[in-house]
């Protein structure tokens, strides 16, 4: 821990290194906040997060729209073979909920 000047107290990171001269030994100090380096790496661990849940939300999109088109033909091919209108409702109302959901994803 290293306190600055105006009081705040930082996390550092530190190297010292011997400097060998003619006016004799000094010492370099090199100082690194930390909080710097932890703010970098949740940012990202961030990322990561977001790119993993979009891989996720387009897999899942693509479980769903895969089988609306099944039961999207599926109705219309019964709609074709029912000679009853009252009963064609119910395929078309299948039709239009398949196409809603696709629009979805």
């Amino acid at each position: 821990l290293l306190t600055s000047a105006t009081g705040q107290t930082l996390t550092v990171d530190y190297a010292v290194t011997p400097i060998l001269s003619t006016a004799g030994t000094m010492l370099l100090l090199e100082v690194h906040p930390r909080d710097r380096l932890l703010r970098i790496t949740k940012e990202e661990a961030q990322l990561s997060k977001q790119e993993t849940s979009k891989m996720l939300v387009r897999g899942l999109a693509h479980e769903i729209k895969n089988p609306l088109g099944g039961i999207r033909g599926a109705a219309q091919l019964l709609a074709r073979q029912l000679p009853d209108e009252n009963l064609r409702d119910y395929t078309n109302v299948i039709i239009e909920e398949a196409d809603r959901l696709r629009n979805l994803v």
